[in-house]
Parts: C-alpha cells; structure tokens; sequence
C-alpha cells in the first residue's frame, strides 16, 4: 500500500509522470495522501489492495480501451509479504505492468504477521519464469531486506 505516500510524492513530481496510482487497504491513508501537492492531479488514491490491482490499473486512463488495463511500472515498499495469493499477483502484474517492476520488502522465516512464505529468491524465480528480467539485491537491513529489479 502507499501509506503516508513517501514514494507517492516522490513519483508525481517527476516531470515524465502522468499519473501515480496510490492503494492502500487503509482508508486512513487518504488524508495523508491529499496532502501531498499535486497541482497536476497526478495521484489517484483509492481503498484497494493488490488482490485487484489488474481492475484498477485501467481506471479512467486516458487512451486505454475498456478492458485493457496497464501501467508502466510497479513500485512496491513492504508490500508483498502482505499478499494473500501470490499467484494471482505474479499473474496479474505480468498481465498489466508494461516495462517494470521495483519491489523492496523484507522476510522473517516463521514471521506471523506474512500471508506468504515466499522467500525473495522464490519471488525472483517467480518473476523469471514469467518471463521477467529480474535481479534480487540483499540489503544489509538486519540481513532480511532485499530489493527486486524486473524489466520486460
């Protein structure tokens, strides 16, 4: 999710943007997010989680059919460990991501508080059979951050 929209923000302001698509299973993150300048009005946030990411991504995108959602890139922070299905979400971001994917998070074997126990290598393999350019970087966050780049 976007939570208070410290990625949000950075991305909208980038000139080349056209518009940022901010969810958040937490209705409380709106007001965080409406306060982010966005003269352009860039940012769309709605109530969501990644489980309908693909029925979101063509929302009210100009020059998009009906039925074909996309978008150009995922950027994702300490999200994935919080997805339900897994499966549906690899298969919906290869439907609907256009060029890339940026995905830091972290794992905990025997966490609780994860809906997957996906490890990044897993989610890296995940990526590549799919057809995904993809590279896994181990951060030094108490030696269980990692970031994951993937291009089509």
């Amino acid at each position: 999710g976007c939570g208070g929209g410290f990625l949000t923000e950075y991305v909208a302001a980038k000139k080349e943007v056209t518009r940022v698509l901010a969810i958040d299973p937490d209705p409380g993150c709106a007001e965080a997010i409406n306060q982010i300048p966005d003269p352009e009005g860039k940012i769309d946030f709605r109530v969501a989680d990644a489980s309908v990411l693909g029925d979101l991504a063509g929302a009210g995108m100009a020059g998009v059919e009906a039925g074909t959602p996309s978008i150009d890139y995922l950027i994702h922070r300490d999200v994935f460990m919080f997805i339900d299905d897994p499966e549906k979400y690899f298969d919906d971001v290869t439907k609907i991501v256009r060029r890339g994917i940026r995905h830091v998070g972290w794992f905990m074997s025997g966490n609780a508080r994860m809906k997957n126990t996906l490890e990044p290598q897993q989610i890296l393999s995940e990526l590549e059979k799919r057809g995904w350019r993809a590279q896994l970087h181990i951060l030094d966050w108490y030696k269980c951050g990692y970031y994951i780049s993937a291009d089509k």
